[in-house]
């Protein structure tokens, strides 16, 4: 049957595309217009993808690093997730602890390390520990606690349960300073060290006696590992870490923790192995007197509790000093070792409060032997900050320090 000619006509009119419209006068695109509308778009869309991007990078920070299991892993490309697993091996061997959770390592660029590293304690005590190094002459005085522990290549976060690397070339350094930030993961993980730490915080000398346990064993382990190197790598770690002999307050607030916590840590060790380093982080010493001296902390000689002074303004801060803040004091920052009245101190008590436009931090001292408290005068004779010397009674001698 033949198809009519109309017909065939229309079908073709339906199947064809519709034909653009011709736009009236009224309707005519402005090329102008068209351009702004297309650069506020790119605008929008270069703003929500840069608002993106920082949400992810504080979610996120660095690279993350995969923990692995087992041996080295020589088929992967990235060295860090190499080495991480006989890094862990390592540390579990030799701390005779095995890790218990999971272990994340982020590697950060230098700056968002820096940044990262002076995390401020979380929950920590509300006192003003820099206004009480500066009333005593000394400088500014750690902050309460802390939530890191490491060196310049790597640290842990107490409060984030998290190793962080700064990035770099991977070489021995790196790999020893990796190790001594996991020993402190998995102590964390078997002893909860965020929560010891918040525990310590409002002494500033308990908190160091704290800190030389925590840092005394990650250093114990890292000496350990570093012995374990080719001969080119141990020397070549000990080339990096020799630094010169601490001079003046911050320096020996710094190295307090790994000179004397290392020796205080090995010397547990020594004589019961790790069982006794456990036992330690199970009570932990209170008095960096006992780190001075383990003698003491394995006797159970703990400082004599003493009255605190009364504070003549709005307290900002109080706790003890104990025998390196002594010291430090009787030596204007020098040394720990052999400070005169230091040798038989056996407690303390200072109140830090507004005075004026500074502060001032009166401090109560048991000193027995009066040898050594006409010693810890003369030794004080001349501080800057130095207001007064009491004595009160046989054995208690009262110092007042303002400054600014």
């Amino acid at each position: 049957m033949g198809v009519d000619d109309d017909e065939l006509a229309e079908e073709e009119l339906l199947d064809a595309p519709p034909a653009p419209a011709v736009p009236e006068a009224e309707d005519e695109v402005d090329p102008v217009a068209a351009a702004r509308a297309r650069r506020r778009r790119l605008v929008g869309a270069v703003v929500v993808l840069a608002v993106a991007v920082a949400v992810l990078g504080l979610l996120f920070p660095g690279r993350q690093v995969r923990p692995g299991t087992g041996a080295y892993d020589p088929g992967t490309s990235d060295q860090i997730e190499a080495a991480l697993p006989a890094l862990r091996s390592f540390a579990e061997r030799t701390r005779g602890l095995t890790f218990t959770g999971q272990l994340s390592v982020t590697v950060l660029g230098a700056a968002q390390f820096a940044a990262a590293s002076v995390q401020a304690l979380p929950g920590g005590p509300a006192v003003d520990r820099g206004a009480t190094g500066r009333a005593l002459g000394l400088g500014a005085m750690a902050a309460p606690g802390g939530t890191t522990a490491g060196d310049q290549e790597a640290f842990y976060s107490f409060a984030q349960h998290r190793v962080y690397l700064r990035d770099g070339a991977f070489d021995a350094v790196a790999r020893a300073a990796l190790l001594h930030a996991l020993v402190h993961a998995l102590d964390d993980q078997r002893f909860d060290l965020l929560r010891l730490t918040r525990a310590a915080a409002g002494d500033a000398d308990r908190a160091r006696a704290l800190a030389a346990l925590v840092e005394g064993d990650a250093d114990r382990v890292e000496a350990a590992y570093i012995d374990s190197l080719p001969a080119a790598d141990q020397r070549a770690v000990r080339a990096r870490r020799q630094v010169a002999a601490p001079a003046g307050f911050a320096a020996n607030e710094r190295a307090f923790p790994h000179t004397f916590g290392a020796a205080f840590v090995t010397q547990l060790a020594s004589g019961g192995g790790n069982a006794t380093v456990d036992a330690a982080f199970g009570s932990p010493p209170t008095s960096t007197a006992q780190i001075i001296e383990p003698r003491l902390y394995t006797q159970g000689v703990t400082p004599v509790g003493v009255r605190p002074p009364q504070a003549d303004g709005p307290q900002v801060d109080a706790g003890t000093l104990g025998r390196f803040g002594l010291a430090m004091l009787a030596t204007r920052g020098a040394r720990v070792l052999d400070a005169s009245a230091s040798a038989t101190w056996q407690g303390d008590a200072y109140v830090t409060f507004r005075s004026g436009g500074g502060y001032c931090t009166k401090v109560s001292l048991l000193v027995g032997d009066p040898g050594d408290q006409q010693q810890l005068r003369t030794d004080l004779a001349g501080a800057p900050n130095l207001r007064s010397v009491t004595l009160f009674g046989p054995d208690t001698v009262r110092l007042e320090f303002c400054g600014p």
